[in-house]
């Protein structure tokens, strides 16, 4: 069966980790050897070209394999593989493309059709088109209501939108369904602790941090970066972690040259900054480096455009309060990194502090600026700007893009 071991492939590249890579690339070789052998047919030869494109590290081009049709049937499967793709490659125009062409080709009647109209939802929201976006996520959902996906695009815009509580009663509502989602459970528990968060809930955020989010070690990238940036968040706060970071610590020390995802290297590093192992962080950095020097895959390019000098940055900051020259052009390029706004926010949100603790005002206000065209004004932004005009009154802050 081509088919279902090109999924299981897929299923390893989605990992975003070096060894399942190496288990995706054993399975696309045997799928070679398969086609070589016997004919196989067109939707089997294209997820085996897709895969081997992706074990290749040509991630976009794998989506793009995978959106080609074959025939008049509408290809759901390929369609969200191809969106999990560009999803972790970063690449929003490619995604926002994809599912307005299909959100236009599929008939409304088209099984599927709500789960195509979750992951439009998500992509709207993401560049910027919040009501839309909320509006094709209820859609989905009426369509399909236990597709989890729609259900986090539409916690996004709860999130950016500065509409907590709505949010928050929002998502204990639909619990009972997300609640069932393999470990993208964790990750809507996350945007639930996020919605507290920003009513300054810090105890609240670690009860669910322990019973819901990180419950027990993984190395899942998704899991990692969930715990890695929610502790982020409360230390920037303020709250004593206790040993959480230990334990996130240990497993990136173990991590520390799988390159395989930058945005998963990045919470890594972000874990050993944390945990005080500088000797940790520049290794991984050096990993970066080595990784930027290879021409094979689009994540050499990431590690080259974004991964290395946002890394430098975080660890420069971190350690000594300095400020490189390059951080309003690191917000510009931020998207590369593959994630989501919420997701990046984290290194943004690091950049600002870092700027506003080292006296420069200036570029501070307008790291500020151009965090607030992506959401509203939060209480972090409130935070930072009483740190830098303590004898202004309250304002709320113009947003425009960074120069």
């Amino acid at each position: 069966m081509p088919a279902a071991q090109a999924l299981q492939g897929f299923a390893n590249i989605l990992q975003g980790r070096a060894d399942p890579a190496l288990r995706a690339s054993g399975i696309s070789a045997r799928l070679d050897k398969t086609a070589a052998e016997r004919p196989v047919t067109a939707f089997e030869a294209k997820l085996s070209g897709s895969l081997r494109l992706a074990v290749d590290g040509r991630w976009r081009d794998a989506a793009s394999r995978l959106e080609v049709p074959i025939d008049a049937r509408q290809d759901l499967l390929s369609f969200k593989l191809a969106h999990a793709l560009r999803f972790m490659a970063g690449d929003q125009a490619g995604m926002l493309r994809a599912s307005t062409s299909a959100v236009r080709m599929w008939d409304g009647s088209d099984p599927g059709y709500g789960f195509v109209l979750g992951c439009h939802a998500f992509i709207l929201g993401e560049t910027g088109d919040s009501s839309t976006a909320e509006h094709s996520a209820r859609e989905a959902l009426a369509r399909q209501p236990d597709d989890v996906w729609a259900q986090h695009a539409l916690a996004h815009v709860f999130e950016t939108g500065g509409r907590i509580v709505e949010g928050i009663a929002w998502l204990e509502e639909a619990r009972a369904s997300w609640a069932q989602a393999n470990n993208f459970r964790f990750h809507m528990s996350w945007h639930l602790a996020l919605l507290h968060l920003a009513l300054g809930r810090q105890t609240k955020v670690l009860e669910l941090y322990d019973r819901e989010i990180y419950p027990q070690p993984s190395s899942d990238f998704r899991d990692v970066a969930n715990a890695v940036s929610l502790l982020w968040r409360l230390r920037q706060d303020g709250v004593d972690v206790g040993n959480r970071l230990a334990v996130l610590a240990d497993g990136a020390r173990q991590r520390i040259g799988d390159t395989q995802l930058i945005f998963a290297a990045l919470h890594d590093l972000l874990a050993l900054l944390a945990f005080g192992d500088a000797k940790g962080a520049l290794q991984l950095i050096d990993r970066l480096r080595l990784r930027a020097s290879s021409s094979t895959g689009d994540q050499s390019r990431v590690a080259r455009d974004i991964g290395i000098p946002l890394a430098e940055a975080l660890e420069s900051a971190y350690a000594a309060g300095m400020i490189g020259t390059e951080l309003e052009q690191l917000t510009r390029r931020m998207p590369q990194l593959g994630g989501s706004h919420a997701q990046r926010d984290v290194f943004l949100r690091t950049l600002i502090a870092s700027a506003a603790d080292a006296g420069a005002k200036g570029l501070a206000q307008k790291l500020l600026a151009f965090r607030h065209t992506i959401r509203s004004q939060d209480r972090f932004s409130r935070s930072v700007l009483a740190r830098l005009h303590p004898r202004s009154r309250p304002f709320e802050l113009k947003a425009h893009a960074v120069a």
